[in-house]
């Protein structure tokens, strides 16, 4: 198998556009790792903590300076990655490492489930452009889910007889599939998606679903879907299998959630790490916490504790149907002396950005001082923020 040069360049720059999104993503979960980072550096910078805390603090900084490492590793790995590399891919090993580099691109409404069973599926290709494909899939599939939903990406083994599946050859094949629960295509629409330049976005190039065609072809595959109205979407990428390859048992990684916590703020953040590590230094400040991992869990707070909660403290980005804005609404709209103090690691979290100012918005990473500065003259607030 042979990628010819002519290929090479609509393909990088299409991975030009998805690294372009991929950006903002990113440096939001850089910045979640940082703060674990800098707040644990805090905790043992105060001095007199037990020795085992020291250790914990020491352990969660290792922990959070691999992740982040990880994470650019992939990234770079991603841009770097030639036309012309081939060799044996295993898909479901791909995958697996491809969902921390797809987890900052799913939009915090969005579910990813990842379905790839404990078996070896193995291709002959170039992982860099099945990556490029997965990701083009995964991106479409979070568009067409605005207000959320779940996407599932998938890897199967299938043989096709003669004339199964256009332009397929008869033989095995392990099919990609990615799956949203999205608007569906319409009929008028979907005789063009693969065609280059072809888009109903706005803002779109209409490169994505052509870049995708292009790399199944270039395997020796075809990608092909199925789609209703209402309902979702399919993807389908038929890649040949390469057999090769020995097969051994795999055990697929499953990340389970972090357990969690029913322990006077009201403390609204989705990463266990830094939900764990703000909790510790609130308390440590003599303060009650009341923490929540997103929205829906703070107005059920807020239901049993109304008269208690002094302070908001939110992220602004959370998962689920609130988001630390809207929950934020909501209390006001109860209680509109009640002070908040928002945070983020986005740079560019929301067209509107009238309601935060430089004195209740503390950006991510924060180290522990400025997160105690903030909170005391929070609370020292009379009026809402």
């Amino acid at each position: 198998m042979e990628f010819p040069e002519r290929h090479e360049l609509p393909l990088q720059a299409q991975k030009m556009e998805v690294l372009g999104r991929l950006a903002g993503a990113v440096i939001h979960d850089l910045n979640n790792l940082l703060t674990v980072i800098q707040l644990n550096a805090g905790l043992i910078s105060l001095g007199g903590l037990p020795e085992e805390e020291v250790l914990a603090s020491a352990g969660k900084i290792d922990e959070a300076s691999c992740r982040a490492a990880e994470l650019t590793r992939k990234v770079l790995n991603f841009a770097r990655g030639k036309a012309d590399e081939i060799g044996p891919v295993n898909l479901p090993e791909l995958i697996t490492g491809l969902s921390r580099l797809l987890e900052p691109l799913v939009a915090k409404r969005v579910r990813m489930e990842i379905a790839l069973g404990t078996e070896e599926r193995w291709v002959r290709g170039n992982s860099s452009a099945i990556e490029q494909a997965v990701m083009n899939l995964v991106l479409n599939a979070v568009d067409a889910m605005p207000d959320g939903g779940k996407v599932t990406i998938s890897c199967k083994a299938q043989t096709l007889s003669a004339g199964e599946r256009k332009s397929c050859s008869p033989g095995r094949y392990i099919v990609i599939c990615v799956a949203d629960e999205g608007r569906g295509i319409p009929l008028e629409d979907r005789t063009g998606i693969f065609k280059p330049f072809f888009t109903t976005k706005n803002d779109g190039t209409g490169m994505g679903l052509a870049i995708v065609n292009r790399i199944a072809r270039l395997h020796g595959g075809v990608v092909e879907f199925e789609s209703e109205l209402g309902k979702g979407t399919e993807f389908r990428i038929w890649l040949p299998e390469d057999t090769s390859v020995r097969k051994v048992e795999v055990r697929v990684p499953v990340v389970s959630a972090p357990p969690s916590s029913d322990r006077t703020i009201l403390l609204v953040e989705d990463d266990p790490g830094i939900l764990e590590l703000t909790l510790y230094l609130l308390n440590s400040m003599g303060l009650r916490v009341l923490p929540a991992k997103n929205g829906e869990e703070a107005l059920a707070h807020w239901q049993s504790h109304r008269e208690e909660i002094g302070l908001l403290f939110t992220d602004i980005v959370l998962p689920g149907q609130l988001s630390g804005r809207d929950l934020a609404l909501k209390l006001l709209a109860d209680r509109p002396s009640l002070p908040v103090l928002y945070t983020s690691g986005y740079s560019n979290m929301d067209a509107d950005q009238s309601y935060f100012t430089k004195s209740n918005f503390l950006s991510k990473p924060f180290q522990s001082t400025a997160l105690q500065k903030a909170v005391r003259a929070a609370l020292a607030e009379t009026q809402p923020a």
